[in-house]
C-alpha cells in the first residue's frame, strides 16, 4: 500500500486517504476535502482548520487511534521541527496523490 510520510517532532507518520478516511473528512469538514486541495493548486490556500482535517483524516488508515484534537499538537511539533506551512501543504497535496485522488502533472506550470 502506497502512502507518504510526515515527521513531527521525534515521530514519523504513514499518510494515505481510504474511501473510508475521506468520508470521516467530509463529515467533519462539511464538504469534499478535494476542493480544498484543488483551491491549493490554484494557489488559495486553504482554511488551517481544512488542512488540519485533512491531516487527521490520512492519519487514520495507520494511525486509527489518532484523535483530531491531537492534530494541533502534531502540527506544532512539525513546525518545531523547522517544518513551514508552504511544506505542510506541499504534503497534503502528495498524500492526494499518492492516495491516488489527483494526478499532479510534473510539466505544468508553476503557479505564482
Amino acid at each position: 500500500m502506497k502512502f507518504t510520510t510526515f515527521k513531527a517532532g521525534e515521530k514519523e507518520y504513514k499518510l494515505r486517504i481510504t474511501g473510508a478516511s475521506i468520508v470521516e473528512m467530509e463529515k467533519k469538514m462539511g464538504k469534499n476535502p478535494l476542493n480544498a486541495m484543488m483551491d491549493a493548486l490554484n494557489g488559495v490556500l486553504p482554511m488551517m482548520t481544512d488542512m488540519f482535517t485533512v491531516l487527521w483524516g490520512a492519519m487514520l488508515p495507520f494511525n486509527a487511534n489518532i484523535k483530531y484534537d491531537d492534530i494541533c499538537d502534531i502540527y506544532t511539533q512539525y513546525v518545531d521541527g523547522g517544518g513551514t506551512l508552504d511544506d505542510f501543504l506541499k504534503i497534503l497535496v502528495k498524500v492526494f496523490e499518492d492516495s491516488g485522488f489527483i494526478k499532479v502533472s510534473e510539466d505544468a506550470p508553476e503557479k505564482n
